[in-house]
């Protein structure tokens, strides 16, 4: 039984040393290289764009990344943000490749004229399997970390001013795509009781420092308006950037009967289409009942 399986052994290492040493399933022909993935290049002042390096490889072994050097964005305000490290196939001119970010920051874009964004430098391993010779043994296979050394693109940013033009004087400053809605509620409410009223502002674009809209004056007197906290998040949508503030307001209805919360309005520059645009509410209705009636009696104590 052992002959047997030294003669396997030795017929596997003859057809090994046929080939010459070289990484398994590898394609040669094909080599990995950075790609720069940004919205756009033609931008508004206001915008806030996310700036990504994603690795493209024709291999699926990649083992890590290290960042060497740190993209140059000159007088462009940006934060860091994790990037996905999931690889996905895609093909590339009729070719199989794997494709992960690697890296991505959010970028502001201020500064009018042209901006320069000079790539960074990426360490990126690989974990091959590696065919080596020993003079006794004759071929055979390892695992071996082999590294390579990749730069991302450079990329030029057009930047625009706002345009005058059409511009509202209750103009909140956000660039991108937004919707607001208001949130009541659900049920009928009583008079003399606090209740929670919600506002979600959200959208494809950065509202980290946008005003708020004048929400008070939205509700007619009978209902106080008499406090609000605000929750600002931001999420990655298909490539954008996308962001939400979350109001909770705290209502107090005064007195019962049916109330109308009038549309609220939030207005943005929207950068695809070119034009200042208005987001809108609809309008929504509140039913008080009077705290006299039902169970809002004070209870009737019995001696016994």
């Amino acid at each position: 039984m052992r002959s047997k399986c030294l003669y396997i052994l030795s017929c596997l290492m003859m057809v090994l040393a046929v080939f010459p040493s070289r990484a398994i399933g590898k394609r040669k022909d094909l080599k990995p290289y950075l790609e720069v993935r940004i919205d756009r290049k033609n931008v508004v002042e206001g915008e806030r764009l996310i700036y990504e390096v994603a690795l493209v490889s024709p291999e699926a072994s990649v083992a890590g990344v290290e960042l060497l050097s740190t993209p140059d964005f000159g007088e462009l305000p940006y934060s860091r943000s994790a990037p996905d490290n999931n690889l996905t196939e895609v093909v590339v001119d009729g070719d199989k490749y794997y494709t992960a970010v690697i890296d991505r920051y959010f970028v502001g874009v201020n500064n009018k004229g042209k901006n320069s964004i000079k790539g960074g430098v990426y360490k990126i391993g690989f974990d091959r399997m590696v065919k080596v010779q020993y003079p006794f043994w004759g071929a055979t296979v390892q695992n071996r970390l082999e590294t390579m050394n990749l730069k991302a693109s450079d990329v030029t940013l057009k930047v625009s001013p706002l345009p005058e033009k059409g511009r509202p004087d209750f103009f909140s400053g956000a660039v991108g795509q937004f919707e607001i809605m208001s949130i009541p509620p659900e049920g009928k409410l009583r008079a003399g009781e606090d209740y929670l009223m919600t506002v979600n502002i959200s959208g494809i674009g950065d509202l980290t420092d946008t005003p708020l809209p004048d929400i008070r004056s939205a509700f007619p007197p009978e209902i106080q308006f008499k406090s609000m906290t605000e929750d600002r998040s931001h999420y990655v949508k298909a490539g954008k950037l996308g962001s939400e503030i979350e109001l909770e307001c705290v209502i107090h209805p005064k007195k019962g009967g049916e109330y109308v919360v009038k549309e609220m309005e939030f207005t943005y520059f929207n950068p695809f289409s070119g034009k200042y645009e208005v987001a809108k509410s609809p309008e929504v209705k509140i039913f008080v009942d009077d705290s006299s009636s039902g169970d809002g009696q004070p209870p009737v104590i019995i001696d016994v």
